[in-house]
């Protein structure tokens, strides 16, 4: 009698996945914990959702752009659409890339650039700031914010190699 057996892939997979985002999260939302040079704040998150969604199906990006906004929104009360907006992001980024892009580097680059400079723009159009503010912290936030899609790609890449899940036909 043999023992049939289990396919562990699937719950490593999502835990390596969501433990990254997790441990993101951390990072950026804890004050004191990541330098800020200049002035310019790393929103760690957005590049990460991005480079998650690459590597996953619509149903999986959105699932970890909404653990990802939801854990920014939590630790960030005074505004509360970085679950709306994350959903959306992986949602579209995931669909972008199964169907109409190649799942490389620049095109992370890329799209991830595309959700920073959305979300920076409408933070400063929201807030009320001046142009001036536009240069000083808007636009050194998204290169400092770029710079991590490269460990992030490669990160996600690593975990969905290692861990590949295998779709039902």
């Amino acid at each position: 009698m043999s023992k049939s057996r289990r396919d562990y892939t699937r719950p490593k997979h999502i835990a390596a996945a969501a433990g990254l985002i997790i441990l993101t999260a951390l990072l950026q939302t804890t004050d004191g914990l990541f330098p800020r040079p200049f002035g310019a704040a790393a929103f760690l998150l957005i590049p990460a959702a991005v480079c998650c969604a690459m590597f996953e199906n619509e149903l999986a990006g959105l699932t970890y752009g909404l653990l990802a906004g939801l854990l920014w929104d939590c630790a960030n009360l005074r505004l509360n659409f970085h679950a709306i907006f994350l959903c959306i992001i992986g949602c579209a980024v995931s669909a972008v890339v199964r169907r109409k892009m190649r799942n490389t580097l620049a095109a992370a680059m890329l799209l991830s650039a595309l959700a920073l400079f959305g979300y920076l723009l409408a933070a400063w159009v929201f807030a009320g700031h001046t142009a001036a503010a536009f240069v000083r912290f808007t636009l050194p936030s998204l290169a400092y914010s770029l710079l991590f899609t490269p460990l992030y790609y490669a990160l996600f890449g690593a975990i969905s190699k290692r861990w590949r899940i295998r779709m039902a036909a």
